[in-house]
């Protein structure tokens, strides 16, 4: 037997903890960006103001500020502008431009009045800018100096913050767009289970045949390398709520018709499954996933002899 079903149910919950309990409720993903509607109203209505900015031709989304221009040696930590700290929770990306390039930097870092400091990720580099990622996480208060460490001397003419996106000035609106498209990937798995706590039993079966942001960006990462093999991808079940929520409706039933749905959804993604390897001896992840997840149910809600036997059809 592949694994051990009673060894694996102990496995499955202690892992994915509040998230298979009905009890338990996350926070809402509204709430979570209603949270940052004070930063925003700052962001438009007072940061903003004397700063150089970049907007698209409607002036309703903001790409760019200035924060810093003129000449700035590296060798002194530089202040940034009161609350950069604060409106920093919109952007990604931070700009550093200089006319003698970047030949020798080693590391930049923003360093807060804590001595707490941040490592900063390079995106790209070309003659005269600099740019670098944005930690997503970041204290709200207090000063914030920007380090940059080089072997040569390198004068900047300006520091400035940047978003891909731009930052919508109408704050619903930008709502709206980050439960869409998910700006970070606490945003997309609060999203995500808000989801699938809606959806019953049928459509939970279905989903998992399909592909979505949530299931390329929070579980193909998790089920590498994937499954199709002599081993199933344990690790991409237990990463995703769906399958949580599944057996958590389905220990709700009698164990009888529990064991029936079970064995009808094998069959029912098993015949899916073998269909594409019989054509072209593959399958896309959505497809093994489900494949995966339904011999996981039969372990949980099936008798040893009928687990036994779906493991072996599923090995042929």
């Amino acid at each position: 037997m592949i694994f051990n079903a009673v060894l694996i149910s102990i496995f499955v919950f202690a892992s994915v903890g509040t998230l298979a309990s009905a009890d338990e409720q996350p926070v809402s993903v509204h709430d979570r960006l209603d949270a940052h509607k004070d930063g925003h109203k700052f962001l438009f209505e007072d940061f903003i103001k004397k700063k150089k900015c970049l907007w698209n031709k409607s002036k309703d989304r903001l790409f760019e500020i200035r924060l810093l221009s003129g000449e700035f040696d590296i060798e002194q930590d530089i202040e940034l502008p009161d609350g950069t700290n604060k409106a920093m929770q919109f952007f990604d990306r931070l700009v550093l431009r200089s006319e003698s390039g970047f030949e020798g930097v080693e590391s930049v870092e923003l360093l807060d009045d804590k001595g707490k400091r941040k490592k900063l990720r390079r995106f790209g580099t070309n003659e005269t800018s600099m740019v670098l990622w944005l930690p997503r996480k970041l204290d709200r208060s207090g000063p914030l100096f920007l380090v940059v460490s080089s072997h040569e001397k390198i004068e900047l003419s300006e520091v400035a913050i940047r978003s891909k996106s731009g930052v919508l000035r109408d704050f619903e609106k930008l709502k709206e767009w980050w439960l869409t498209f998910p700006n970070s990937k606490t945003d997309l798995q609060l999203k995500f289970i808000e989801d699938t706590a809606k959806l019953g039993l049928d459509e939970l079966f279905d989903a998992l045949r399909h592909n979505s942001e949530a299931s390329v960006r929070l579980l193909v990462p998790a089920s590498l390398p994937s499954s199709g093999g002599e081993h199933i991808s344990m690790f991409g079940i237990l990463a995703d709520r769906r399958v949580s929520r599944i057996h958590e409706l389905l220990s709700a039933l009698e164990p009888e018709v529990a064991e029936t749905i079970t064995k009808e959804n094998f069959d029912s993604q098993f015949e899916l499954f073998s269909g594409h390897f019989t054509t072209t001896n593959s399958a896309p992840y959505p497809i093994l996933h489900a494949m995966d997840t339904s011999l996981f149910l039969c372990s949980e809600f099936c008798s040893p002899e009928d687990f036994q036997g779906f493991v072996n059809k599923w090995q042929q």
